[in-house]
């Protein structure tokens, strides 16, 4: 028998003989644009995946070609989200979104670089003017928003709950005159790279009185006073002086909050300020009686804590110079925060939070160039030896204070469960691995280690007898793939593995792992 023969005689459809469910799950590993090619192999391959819905229910091209999308065509009614990035066909693209019947879109992201002012006219406005009115969330990515304000987006989307803009402007003008119509947005992210203009913004605020959460970054103090004046009872509020970058890219995730009864802003953060407290913070937070969670992160120049109104603050985070007077007159004030992060503080504000604050969850410290490393043992020592402490979370960043003789005590404290620790330079390859031995014997399920050259491989295979379920690993460079499995072969309570930047681990590699959830972006702080 030839070897032609031979391989005829053994070939194995697996597409037409497998059971649906198995194929579903192999295909779903396969790009749009593979999907798509997918459909050109056999009849057979074209009816089973043209009549499987579940595969087209998130498109995202990438580099369609004319024919490719041509065909996407008649899968249109079973897309639920789809996103357009920079180098497809826009003309075929575009064409397709304005005259296809796209029923069941709810979901549409845009992912072009900084457009030409025809591609609004020709392509954006049709398209919208088609799918608006059947989308709940759309995502834009460095759109002109003079030539697609906010306001024309709720005119095309009257139905939009989640809205996403990161744009620029170039030109001048505030773009075409939108009707007054209410929406139904209650989630904005905004970040124009040359300022808000406050007019349209005021515009797009009057017109969504149901929104609850508004991110808001590269804005004028002025700008709060249109938010305060148009939005009394936001309850969050994230205002970011320049841009909330990650790497290159702009940060698009809303935060996790459930709306209550209570009407006012519960939530507001403000982040890279370099002027102190502008006076309309101020005069918010001694008036407000509602304020659940405060952060004012990335300042300085700021010689003054603001006042608080508010007795059931529960979240405080301050990026700024902090004293032990200033600190217990805060938690004197709001006995029930449950989240701090401070920065510069001594070892008297950690005991004032440690003593005072009994219902303290999580504790983030960052620098704490004032705490030394007996004033860090004797904290942990009296963490340890608590019978009222509550604290679960804790997160130590850049602290010359924890090292080789203070690392030990965190796997003793008994109602730790979550803990970061980052660019602890003074902590040794050595001393991280009675650490992480430790561990075992603690009740911590959750850790995050980043930038610290004595996290390694054989700190990774130990990390495995501990009873771990999440691992986030950001940015060492002494782990490799191979320390990587020997932490999932011993670890069979891992659930989740964060890897992110470390050595030359390349992602592909991680598909590897069965059973865990693998992710491979930087997580949140």
């Amino acid at each position: 028998m030839s070897i032609a023969a031979e391989s005829k005689t053994h070939f194995k459809d697996f597409v037409s003989e497998l059971p649906y469910d198995i194929i579903t799950t192999v295909l779903l590993n396969l790009s749009s644009e593979q999907l798509l090619e997918c459909l050109h192999v056999s009849t057979v391959w074209n009816l089973r995946l043209l009549n499987n819905p579940i595969l087209w229910r998130d498109v995202e091209l990438t580099d369609a070609d004319a024919r490719l999308v041509k065909t996407l065509e008649c899968l249109a009614p079973f897309i639920k989200k789809l996103t357009i990035c920079d180098n497809v066909d826009q003309e075929a693209t575009f064409r397709l979104l304005s005259k296809s019947n796209f029923d069941n879109l709810k979901s549409l992201a845009l992912k072009l670089e900084m457009p030409e002012a025809s591609v609004y006219d020709d392509y954006i406005y049709p398209a919208l003017s088609n799918v608006g009115s059947c989308l709940e969330e759309v995502s834009f990515n460095y759109l002109d928003y003079v030539k697609l304000p906010f306001t024309r987006i709720l005119d095309y989307c009257p139905n939009l709950e989640r809205m996403k803009y990161n744009g620029f402007t170039t030109s001048i003008g505030s773009g075409a005159v939108s009707n007054n119509t209410s929406s139904k947005v209650t989630h904005a992210f905004i970040h124009i790279d040359t300022q808000v203009d406050p007019g349209e913004l005021k515009r797009f605020l009057q017109r969504t009185p149901k929104l609850q959460q508004l991110h808001i970054s590269y804005c004028m103090y002025e700008i709060l006073d249109v938010i305060f004046e148009c939005c009394p009872d936001l309850p969050y509020l994230n205002y970011n002086m320049a841009a909330m970058q990650q790497g290159n890219e702009v940060r698009m995730e809303f935060a996790d909050f459930q709306v209550g009864e209570e009407r006012g802003m519960r939530v507001l953060d403000v982040v890279e300020s370099a002027s102190g407290i502008p006076m309309n913070i101020a005069q918010f937070t001694q008036t407000s009686e509602v304020l659940e969670e405060f952060g004012f992160v990335d300042c300085w120049g700021i010689d003054r804590l603001p006042d608080f109104a508010s007795t059931i603050l529960r979240r405080f985070h301050w990026d700024a110079s902090i004293g032990p007077t200033s600190l217990s007159s805060i938690v004197s004030q709001c006995p029930l925060i449950q989240d701090v992060m401070l920065t510069h503080v001594n070892a008297e504000c950690l005991f004032i939070l440690i003593r005072q604050l009994a219902q303290l969850r999580k504790l983030h410290l960052t620098g704490a160039e004032d705490v030394e490393e007996h004033d860090m043992q004797r904290f942990l020592m009296y963490c340890k030896s608590s019978n009222s402490l509550v604290l679960n979370t804790l997160v130590l960043d850049r602290c010359r204070s924890v090292t080789d003789a203070t690392i030990g005590y965190l796997a003793d404290l008994p109602t730790l469960r979550e803990i970061t620790l980052k660019d602890n330079d003074n902590v040794t390859e050595a001393g991280m691995n009675m650490f992480v031995e430790k561990l075992q014997y603690s009740n911590v399920s959750h850790i995050q280690l980043g930038t610290m050259d004595a996290v390694t491989d054989v700190t990774l295979a130990r990390l495995g007898a501990a009873h771990l379920e999440t691992v986030s690993l950001l940015a060492l460079d002494h782990v490799t793939f191979h320390g990587l499995c020997e932490l999932v072969d011993h670890a069979p309570s891992l659930r989740q593995l964060h890897v992110f930047d470390c050595g030359d681990i390349e992602n592909s590699a991680l598909s590897a792992f069965n059973g865990i959830k693998v992710c491979t972006t930087k997580p949140l702080s």
